[in-house]
């Protein structure tokens, strides 16, 4: 939850994972189009990243043209488009917004099971929304180890 309070307080942040310690794992995700400096540093600046606490754990979040850490406006409620591929096998794939799950897909109880899975998802609570909205992705696998987008932010023009 400590990650939605900074988003639920207008910070627009994007993710990545680190320690701050001497054991773990952690990675921070980059989606830069050339393996550069540059590039790199440019897709950060974008919020153009996820975390991950394993190594192999692939999460992308879209929205039509626009990528996660992408700011917006558009009047109908945006269609996010998600793909994960594990490192094993996924429990579950959640989409939160609004400081809670919105909506999610596995559980410990079913988990899913499954080294890809492809979700398209839209807010069926967009039109009574007034205020910019977030949303973001966290993946957990079978063996406990997670992954979270950057989010997209999206309003009303």
């Amino acid at each position: 939850g400590f990650y939605w309070n900074a988003l639920e307080k207008d910070y627009h942040v994007g993710v990545i994972a680190s320690s701050d310690h001497g054991y773990g794992v952690s990675y921070a995700c980059v989606y830069a189009p050339e393996n550069t400096r540059e590039s790199i540093w440019q897709a950060m600046w974008d919020r153009r990243t996820y975390g991950s606490t394993t190594y192999g754990l692939v999460l992308e979040l879209r929205s039509g043209n626009h990528w996660m850490g992408e700011e917006w406006s558009q009047k109908d409620a945006p269609l996010l488009e998600i793909f994960v591929r594990g490192s094993a096998p996924i429990r579950s794939v959640e989409i939160i917004g609004r400081s809670r799950v919105l909506h999610a897909e596995g559980s410990l109880e079913k988990p899913l099971n499954a080294k890809e899975h492809r979700l398209r998802w839209t807010d069926p609570e967009w039109d009574a929304q007034t205020a910019e909205q977030w949303y973001y992705v966290r993946v957990i696998q079978s063996d406990d180890e997670m992954a979270w987008s950057s989010p997209v932010w999206v309003k009303k023009p």
